[in-house]
């Protein structure tokens, strides 16, 4: 092929062209490796964390955080009214089972009584009792509840999905 092109100034060169770099050796592809693999477990690690505090809502802490998905869970047979479900995050044993009889008897809509578990799967606690209305038009309802449980604080949270949910915090009297 090189046989149908004229001769020009570049056949004739001998020195090789380009840029040459010294060869790598161990040292600089072992100190990349490390690099590579410190920056995967950065990026891994910031991604874990952050997912953690979006899913939490924003709480940082262990025990602080309901996670109402991996508690244990009794059903009851559903009443006339609002859906309730209650949780217990007191260190009393069946408050919420109890709770969940008592809201039942009264004509409550009872949907779940379970227990609060933590991240590490232990039992979580939470230092107060509050009532969670998921909207506002379940608010009204939520109030009620609240009254009749012993005055506690009531909040319009769309984080849990029921109409009414009853948080047993360590304030809580049977």
């Amino acid at each position: 092929m090189s046989q149908k092109f004229p001769t020009d100034e570049f056949d004739f060169n001998t020195e090789v062209g380009g840029r040459h770099r010294a060869r790598r050796g161990f040292r600089d592809r072992l100190n990349e490796f490390v690099q590579v693999i410190a920056a995967g477990v950065i990026i891994s690690a910031g991604g874990y964390f952050g997912l953690q505090v979006v899913a939490n809502n924003g709480n940082l802490g262990v025990d602080v955080a309901l996670n109402p998905g991996s508690s244990t869970t009794s059903e009851f047979t559903k009443g006339n009214g609002v859906g309730v479900s209650v949780i217990d995050a007191t260190n009393a044993n069946d408050a919420a089972s109890k709770l969940a009889q008592k809201l039942l008897d009264d004509g409550w809509n009872v949907f779940s009584a379970s227990r609060s578990i933590n991240s590490s799967g232990h039992p979580a606690s939470r230092p107060v009792t509050i009532v969670y209305a998921s909207s506002d038009s379940s608010a009204k309802a939520a109030a009620s509840l609240a009254k009749s449980l012993g005055n506690y604080e009531v909040r319009v949270s769309p984080k849990y999905a029921d109409p009414v949910t009853v948080v047993l915090g360590l304030n809580y009297n049977n």
